[in-house]
């Protein structure tokens, strides 16, 4: 399936460049000891865990403080990764599918279908004494098109559509506050949809950081035009 570029990636630069400014990057990490975490508790989760369980391993934070999880969708989860690769206080990112019609684990072609409900979603674990929830939201809000739907760019289809998912009520509380500043000041609607997580399923190791292996650069503060394709 032909993809194309959300519409406002990286079109705020001036917001980001302040982010990354501010911000003191550690070093690069391809998957963190939390990730690693995560993803083995995923295998035990599964499509029998309670809701209540598939949360917590969608989207904790480690116990100790050092790092937390924010869980976003905004169409081509390719090139939202790469933004948040790019962003100082990230420690590690992981593409997947997100918040489906049930439980069960999918896979890159079911997901195609629309017929599972999930999305395709960037699972973002960060330094939170480098990177607050909100700095996490203003990149998100410059990386997709809020009034988008179910459409990002000439990218369509149920799992292209903008979400943030909350796993504590305070990042249900942040999120609704951007989303409700952005709407005030938009003639549109905002779509962006914001729903408790589920389970996050990993999306196949081809899909991870694939517009790095393709030769972007993912460094620290980099401000360059994401491309989806070329």
């Amino acid at each position: 399936m032909a993809r194309a570029p959300p519409p406002k990636v990286l079109e705020n630069k001036e917001d980001l460049a302040a982010i990354f400014a501010r911000a003191k990057a550690p070093v690069p990490r391809t998957e963190s000891a939390l990730d690693r975490e995560l993803t083995e508790e995923f295998d035990g989760a599964g499509a029998g865990g309670t809701d209540g369980q598939a949360a917590a391993v969608a989207g904790r934070a480690s116990g100790d403080g050092s790092a937390a999880v924010a869980l976003l969708a905004g169409g081509c989860f390719w090139s939202v990764e790469l933004v948040f690769q790019r962003t100082p206080g990230v420690l590690s990112t992981a593409v997947g599918y997100l918040n489906g019609f049930d439980d069960a684990e999918p896979t890159y072609e079911s997901v195609c279908t629309g017929l599972t409900g999930h999305a395709e979603a960037v699972r973002v674990t960060y330094d939170p004494s480098v990177l607050s929830y909100e700095d996490i939201l203003k990149v998100f809000w410059g990386v997709h098109d809020p009034t988008g739907g179910m459409a990002q760019g000439n990218d369509f289809g149920y799992q292209y559509r903008a979400g943030i998912y909350y796993t504590t009520d305070e990042e249900r509380r942040i999120a609704e506050s951007f989303k409700a500043q952005k709407q005030a000041s938009s003639l549109q609607e905002i779509l962006t949809e914001i729903e408790p997580a589920r389970v996050f399923w990993p999306a196949e190791d081809y899909h991870q950081q694939y517009l790095e292996k393709g030769g972007q650069s993912a460094h620290k503060g980099d401000l360059t035009p994401v491309r989806c394709y070329g």
